[in-house]
């Protein structure tokens, strides 16, 4: 499974980046993982419930008798009132078409990214880091990565839960991911 990251969060600051997840194993693009698409939640569930609304529906109308005199001046339309099955059927439908609307609002708007516990992951970042209001209001995080006591030497080697910076992009290990749930919006799943 490929990662793509557009956001970084730490300690409060937020940098819009460009990255991947990267599996240290193999240093490909990629990690263990799965996707969960949501095809029964947002498509198949939906579409049988449309497909019962409109069969209700149907099931739910009256006949109409239409009907010509000989001379062929007059149309007669004719309808029943409708029996008690049909009324049954308008009911149902309308059921359907109430359940189909709250399935459709509660089902998730994009695929959900499940990555197992304790997943090692390398996240490479491409591009600079561009800086964003910090989560606390203040004003934007420092350009350029990490700073102070957060900041490791400039040309240090990478280890396990260091940020260093090779020119104006970071590199960071990340380890131990304890379950993580990546939703759409914090980060895509490709």
């Amino acid at each position: 499974m490929v990662i793509r990251i557009d956001r970084l969060a730490l300690a409060g600051r937020s940098w819009a980046i460009e990255g991947w997840a990267v599996d240290p194993g193999c240093a490909c693009y990629g990690i263990p993982g799965e996707v969960d698409r949501h095809w029964f939640q947002r498509v198949l569930l939906p579409s049988a419930l449309a497909f019962a609304e409109g069969f209700l529906d149907a099931a739910a109308r009256t006949a109409r008798v239409v009907s010509r005199d000989a001379s062929g001046n007059s149309i007669t339309v004719e309808s029943a009132a409708p029996r008690h099955r049909q009324q049954v059927h308008a009911g149902a439908a309308q059921a359907a078409r109430l359940a189909s609307r709250v399935l459709l609002e509660s089902a998730p708007d994009g695929p959900t990214v499940r990555v197992p516990a304790d997943t090692e992951l390398v996240l490479v970042v491409t591009a600079p880091p561009e800086p964003e209001r910090r989560a606390d209001g203040a004003g934007p995080a420092p350009r350029g990565g990490l700073s102070g006591r957060d900041a490791p030497a400039r040309g240090a080697t990478p280890t396990r839960g260091s940020a260093p910076t090779r020119g104006a992009a970071p590199v960071a290990v990340i380890e131990g991911a304890r379950g993580a749930v990546i939703a759409p919006g914090a980060g895509g799943a490709q």
